[in-house]
C-alpha cells in the first residue's frame, strides 16, 4: 500500500479547506487514499472507471459512480452545484486533457480546479495548458516533491456560452472568421464573451477520448478500442503468444472459457472460432469491458461480460481460463496482485481444467503458482514472454 504520495496529500488537504460540493476523478492509485476522504464524504462525489476503487469507496460510504471521465451532471442531472474538481494527474494524457476540458466547460463561475502531480509526470505542462484554457496567468507551484495549480473559473462556463451561441442563432463556431463576423454583432459586442467563444475551439487535444473507434484488425475483422484501456492501440505480444500456445492444446472437452482481465477482448476474439458452449469475459475497467462487449457483439460472439475486480463475485467454474495479467519486467512476484490473479484462477477452475497465464520471461511466476496449483508447466517461450499451463 502506497500512502506516501505528496501530490495526493496536498489534494486531500485542499479538499478539507474547500467549501461546497466537490468531485474527485480517481485514477488507479487512488484506492490507497480513500480512507482519508471519509471525513469529507458528505460533500463529495468520487468518479472512477475502475470497479475496485468503486467498491472500496462504497465500503467506506463515500458516494461514488462508475464513470469513464464523464462530467457527472451528464448522467446524473440531480448532482448538486459543483464548487471544486480535484484531479491527481495520471500517465494517460488523453484522460487528463479530457478532464481539464470538462472542468473548463462545466465548472460554474467562482468554482475551482485543483491539479497536482510530479514533474516527471508532466504536471508543469498540464498546468500551463489548463491555465491558458482558464485564461489565467497562474503557473504550477513547486511544493517540495511535487507541483500543483489552483485555477478559478472567473468567467462563463463554456457550456453556458454554447447555449448562448445557440440561443442567438450563431450555431457552431469553427473558425476565427466566425469571430470576426461576431465582433460586428451588437448582441455579442463584449470582447470577453468573444474570447470565451473562441476558446470553444481551443480545448486540449484528447484523441477523442470518450469514444470507441476502429483501431486494429484481426482475421479481417475490426477491433474497437480507445485511450484509457491498457494497450488500447496494439495487439500485445504476450497475448499473441498465449493464443498460439492455447491453440496447440487439445480443447475438445472445453465447454466454458473465462477471459480473466479481458481488456478490449483480444483473447476472446482470437479464439472466437473455437466451439465453446459458454464464454465469460471480466475486467475491472468499465471502459475496457464496454469495448469488449461491443467487439463481441460485432463479431457475433455470445459472451457473458462481468465488471469485477479480479473475478470477484464470479462463482461459475471454468474448464479453461486465459489470462495476460498486468505484470511487467521488474514486477515483484510477491506483489499482492500476483496472489490475487493466481487465487482467482485457482478458485474458478474446474478440477480437470487448465489455466494459461502469459507473463514476462523474467517474472518467476512459477514460484508463486505452486501455492495454488499442483502442476505448473512452461509450455512456450519466445525469449520475451513465457506461457504457463496451470492445473490442480
Amino acid at each position: 500500500m502506497n500512502v506516501n504520495d505528496s501530490a495526493y496529500r496536498y489534494l486531500i488537504q485542499q479538499l478539507a479547506y474547500t467549501p461546497g460540493f466537490k468531485i474527485w476523478f480517481a485514477e488507479e492509485s487512488c484506492g490507497d487514499y480513500l480512507p482519508e476522504l471519509v471525513p469529507h464524504r458528505e460533500q463529495l462525489l468520487l468518479l472512477t472507471h475502475r470497479v475496485d476503487i468503486y467498491n472500496k469507496a462504497c465500503a467506506l460510504n463515500i458516494p461514488a459512480h462508475i464513470n469513464d471521465a464523464t462530467w457527472p451532471t451528464h448522467n446524473h442531472p440531480t448532482t448538486p452545484i459543483i464548487n471544486a474538481c480535484f484531479i491527481r494527474i495520471a500517465k494517460e494524457k488523453p484522460w487528463v486533457h479530457h478532464l481539464i476540458n470538462q472542468a473548463r466547460q462545466y465548472l460554474p463561475t467562482g468554482s475551482s480546479l485543483y491539479l497536482a502531480g510530479h514533474k516527471q509526470e508532466g504536471i508543469k505542462t498540464y498546468a500551463d495548458k489548463a491555465a491558458k484554457l482558464f485564461n489565467s496567468p497562474q503557473k504550477a507551484q513547486k511544493m517540495g516533491e511535487f507541483y500543483s495549480i489552483h485555477l478559478e473559473q472567473t468567467s462563463t462556463a463554456l457550456s453556458e456560452l454554447t447555449a448562448l451561441s445557440e440561443a442567438t442563432a450563431l450555431g457552431e463556431l469553427t473558425a476565427l472568421s466566425d469571430l470576426k463576423v461576431l465582433s460586428e454583432s451588437t448582441a455579442l459586442s463584449d470582447l470577453k464573451v468573444l474570447n470565451e467563444l473562441k476558446a470553444l475551439n481551443e480545448l486540449l487535444p484528447t484523441d477523442n477520448y470518450p469514444h470507441l473507434r476502429p483501431t486494429l484488425t484481426l482475421h479481417e475483422k475490426t477491433i474497437l478500442s480507445k485511450p484509457g484501456i491498457y494497450g488500447w492501440d496494439k495487439i500485445d505480444q504476450g497475448s499473441q503468444l498465449l493464443v498460439e500456445a492455447v491453440l496447440a492444446q487439445n480443447l475438445t472437452a472445453v465447454q466454458h472459457c473465462l477471459d480473466l482481465g479481458c481488456g478490449y477482448g483480444y483473447l476472446t476474439l482470437a479464439t472466437a472460432h473455437l466451439p465453446f458452449a459458454q464464454r465469460t469475459c471480466t475486467d475491472n475497467n468499465s471502459a475496457a469491458l464496454a469495448a469488449c462487449q461491443l467487439n463481441c457483439d460485432n463479431w457475433s460472439i455470445n459472451a457473458n461480460l462481468i465488471l469485477a475486480d479480479c473475478a470477484e463475485g464470479i462463482t461459475t467454474r471454468f474448464d479453461l481460463i486465459l489470462c495476460n495479467p498486468p505484470f511487467h519486467q521488474g514486477f515483484s512476484v510477491e506483489n499482492q496482485l500476483t496472489t490475487r490473479f493466481l487465487a482467482a484462477a485457482a478458485q474458478r477452475l474446474q478440477p480437470n481444467g487448465a489455466a494459461f497465464f502469459v507473463v514476462n520471461q523474467f517474472i518467476p511466476l512459477e514460484r508463486k503458482a505452486c501455492d495454488y496449483f499442483k502442476h505448473c508447466e512452461k509450455i512456450l517461450s519466445n525469449g520475451s514472454f513465457k506461457v504457463l499451463r496451470l492445473t490442480k
